[in-house]
């Protein structure tokens, strides 16, 4: 909230000195508040609490650093190092959180003492005792996405460490929208269909196995793991299907979600939802599924936003030029991976994943210039 702060101070400040942005830029951030001025004057209006409304808006409301972007952002130059810093910040993260729970599985780091640390965050969600999910390890995808088409040096060992912290996270949504990614490029990308189709069939076949089976892929895991040695101390209080996360209780409490928001549903809903804080009984304030909350609080309407930004992200990505394909890969396919993500999670709509896209869309704008 304080770099928040900073970016907008900074923005102010420039817009002040007469410092000029795309106008296609400050066109998004009036339509943004536009929308979100509506949805929140539903909300008052179906008598929604207002701390529930504020906290609706307050993730949003990241959506306004986009200009800070565009100023800060101008130089072709910049898109490398930008493309670093994604590889190299989920690298040190990978291997921080490697290093962290081979010193909790090893014993040298007591879990009691880690979580006492560490639960007053909120930001941590604990698979038993041997691991557990931070909601920036979304960047591990990310990062690895930028290794694959940037290729920086000692390439294939970033990616080892990255994919062995990403399996470690236990996290289906993030293998499965890295599968939905890479078979969307293999669709586009241009690989003789012989060679294409068999790679296409795994990657389906991969991810309709994780949909269907991933909850009894893990519960075989925690059977394993639940039999180790107890010399580390481990109390085993977890259940074996549950000791890597309860993967049956999330399920269905998604269930729940899309249900009650359909019982909730109506003609008008369906255009301009139902305002910002309203909820369902389930979930008073947030969803788990981004669509899903976008959809019952601001209706088509909402949905119609986010789906201009998605358009317009692809149309730079088609008009990048050839000189920047590694690129505008990297950066369209890992707004690609946000998006597919968050049929499972919170990110496009959240800080963290749309932080991600407005960076993006701002450098496929870049890419999609001619050379100077």
């Amino acid at each position: 909230m304080a770099l928040f702060g900073a970016a907008i101070t900074y923005t102010a400040y420039q817009l002040r000195r007469k410092e000029k942005i795309n106008t296609q830029y400050l066109t998004l951030v009036f339509v943004f508040i536009a929308v979100t001025a509506f949805s929140t004057l539903i909300g008052f209006l179906a008598g929604a609490d207002h701390t529930l409304i504020f906290q609706d808006i307050k993730p949003l409301s990241y959506f306004l650093i986009l200009p800070f972007f565009a100023l800060t952002i101008q130089n072709k130059g910049l898109l490398i190092p930008i493309s670093k810093l994604f590889i190299y910040g989920s690298l040190f993260l990978s291997i921080t959180y490697l290093i962290t729970i081979s010193l909790i599985n090893g014993g040298i780091i007591s879990f009691k003492a880690f979580y006492g640390l560490t639960s007053q965050t909120e930001e941590l969600f604990y698979r038993g005792e041997l691991a557990f999910f931070y909601k920036g390890f979304v960047f591990l995808s990310i990062g690895l996405i930028f290794t694959y088409f940037i290729r920086p040096k000692f390439s294939v060992i970033i990616a080892a460490i990255i994919i062995l912290a990403l399996i470690l996270t236990f996290t289906r949504g993030f293998i499965f929208a890295l599968f939905l990614t890479a078979f969307t490029y293999l669709l586009q990308h241009t690989v003789k269909l012989k060679f294409k189709l068999p790679i296409l069939f795994i990657l389906l076949m991969a991810t309709v196995a994780l949909v269907y089976y991933g909850n009894d892929i893990y519960s075989g895991v925690s059977r394993i793991i639940s039999k180790t040695d107890l010399k580390y101390g481990f109390t085993r209080q977890f259940e074996p299907d549950k000791l890597l996360g309860n993967r049956e209780f999330s399920d269905n409490e998604r269930k729940k979600q899309l249900n009650q928001v359909l019982e909730h549903t109506t003609i008008r809903s369906t255009f301009i939802g139902h305002g910002f804080g309203v909820g369902v009984p389930v979930r008073p304030v947030h969803m788990e599924i981004s669509y899903l909350e976008i959809f019952h609080k601001q209706g088509l309407l909402g949905l119609l936003f986010w789906g201009a930004i998605f358009i317009l992200l692809t149309k730079k990505f088609l008009a990048s030029k050839a000189s920047q394909f590694a690129i505008s890969n990297a950066f369209y396919f890992g707004s690609l991976f946000i998006f597919f993500q968050s049929a499972t999670n919170q990110y496009f709509n959240n800080p963290i994943g749309m932080s991600f896209i407005l960076v993006a869309l701002v450098c496929l704008e870049l890419t999609s210039k001619n050379d100077d």
